[in-house]
């Protein structure tokens, strides 16, 4: 059998989500997100901004990173055919 859900009353979900969601100890990333909760506010910035500094990192520039160079195409980075042999 599987184990019991437990759900959490729409009424206490601030309080549970302000008390248990996110790591302990609250990285700035956390305590930002979490303010909004408290708060009652949404934050109209973009979801590709970092208002805050507190993540990101390198900052988000819209577009994937370049792909690792492949000169055999063979799906395999040069560099870890290289360090592998």
């Amino acid at each position: 059998p599987f184990p019991a859900i437990t759900y959490t009353p729409t009424g206490a979900l601030r309080t549970a989500l302000l008390n248990r969601a996110g790591a302990w100890p609250r990285d700035p990333m956390d305590i930002r997100l979490l303010e909004s909760i408290a708060d009652d506010v949404i934050s109209s910035a973009s979801p590709s901004t970092n208002p805050a500094g507190d993540g990101l990192l390198p900052p988000y520039s819209g577009a994937p990173p370049a792909a690792p160079l492949d000169t055999d195409n063979d799906g395999m980075p040069d560099a870890w055919e290289i360090a592998r042999g």
